[in-house]
């Protein structure tokens, strides 16, 4: 076990959690730290010497956007950040769009008054970001995809409670597959002119899931069932056969709680790498690239909360996991899962060869495409 930690470190970001954290990212060699504190929204750069706020977005006398994970969120690419935000003018909501140099710039929503104060927001990642904003109205959901320009295209959902947990991505082909777990687990494909076609992925309730495309444009599809306790995830390479998908378990003896992000997938060239918070042993963060079976046991997150912070991020060479122990903020850097599952085994092959014992199977994980290895 000295071993390993030797070979993957912990690393405390050097954060008081005086306020709830939202995201941690690198970016470049910092650390940029999303924080909500009472009805701010800031994007700090943190050193080992020092904390710089370098944007914020105060929305005293302002539009209260709610205070959720489905509310902000940060995308880095390479040394640039792009922060996105529900958040508007006066009383009436919108989207703000802050870059790393400063500029900014808001939109606001066409839905007034109090059910915009219901409005949900996903960030589509890109080279430049768009934002999906959802927002129930007396019959139905408004979808609306902006960027920094203002809005681009407006969909129409049929339900109106579409609003539990939501994500989306953005297609090859200029399609958004958005996901809900309302009833289920549904899925969205949001094309031009208004076009919504919608498909059922699982009939079976989804208490927390995730999506993330490769560059392959195969999307993979993460889930956690409380009611069985298992860690799921599905392959989806054509979207038009969804209701298809081939769910294959990941984890047994897995639950999720809470309102957080508890669980997340990210893509990493045409490889996946999924974390989880595992409230069945404690709130024990995990790890797995979903191509391969070891399931890395990262850290302990805090026991004292319901849903702990937990942020994932692959940046070519490595994966980084963040979490808090409640008190603080910590990541911890994989350049090679493989390696770790080697250091692991060590152990046990080394008393393997000194006793003659062998050890069980392990639990069978599942099958995947040769290509996705």
């Amino acid at each position: 076990m000295q071993l390993i930690n030797l070979a993957f470190p912990v690393v405390q970001v050097p954060i008081e959690l005086k306020a709830p954290v939202y995201h941690v990212q690198r970016s470049g060699d910092q650390t940029l730290v999303v924080t909500h504190p009472l009805i701010d929204r800031r994007v700090a750069r943190v050193d080992p010497t020092a904390e710089t706020v370098v944007a914020r977005l105060n929305l005293m006398g302002k539009w209260l956007a709610p205070k959720s994970p489905d509310s902000d969120d940060l995308i880095v690419r390479k040394d640039d950040w792009w922060y996105v935000s529900l958040g508007g003018r006066d009383s009436l909501p919108g989207i703000t769009f802050i870059r790393s140099d400063g500029a900014g710039v808001t939109h606001m929503s066409p839905v007034p008054g109090a059910l915009g104060s219901l409005a949900y927001l996903i960030v589509l990642e890109g080279e430049h970001p768009r934002a999906l904003e959802l927002t129930p109205d007396s019959r139905s959901t408004l979808a609306r995809e902006l960027d920094w320009s203002g809005e681009l295209r407006s969909w129409e959902l049929p339900e109106r409670h579409l609003l539990r947990r939501m994500r989306a991505v953005a297609m090859p082909d200029g399609t958004i597959a958005l996901f809900s777990n309302r009833s289920g687990l549904r899925l969205y494909l949001l094309g031009d002119d208004g076009a919504v076609d919608e498909t059922v992925v699982m009939q079976s309730v989804v208490n927390h899931f995730d999506v993330a495309i490769n560059s392959a444009g195969v999307l993979a599809v993460v889930a956690v069932r409380n009611d069985t306790e298992e860690m799921l995830t599905a392959l989806l390479p054509d979207l038009s056969r969804a209701s298809a998908a081939s769910w294959q378990v990941v984890r047994r003896g897995v639950r999720g709680w809470g309102n957080r992000h508890v669980v997340r997938v990210v893509s990493d060239g045409d490889v996946f790498y999924s974390a989880w918070v595992n409230a069945a042993r404690g709130n024990r963060v995990e790890l797995t690239k979903l191509s391969s079976r070891p399931v890395v046991d990262v850290a302990q997150a805090s026991p004292w909360v319901e849903s702990p912070f937990l942020g994932l991020q692959a940046d070519g060479e490595h994966v980084t996991v963040w979490w808090d122990d409640g008190d603080r903020i910590f990541g911890r850097r994989f350049p090679n899962l493989d390696g770790w599952a080697f250091l692991r085994a060590l152990p046990s092959a080394i008393c393997r060869a000194a006793t003659g014992r062998q050890d069980p199977e392990p639990e069978p994980y599942g099958w995947f495409p040769e290509a996705l290895r």
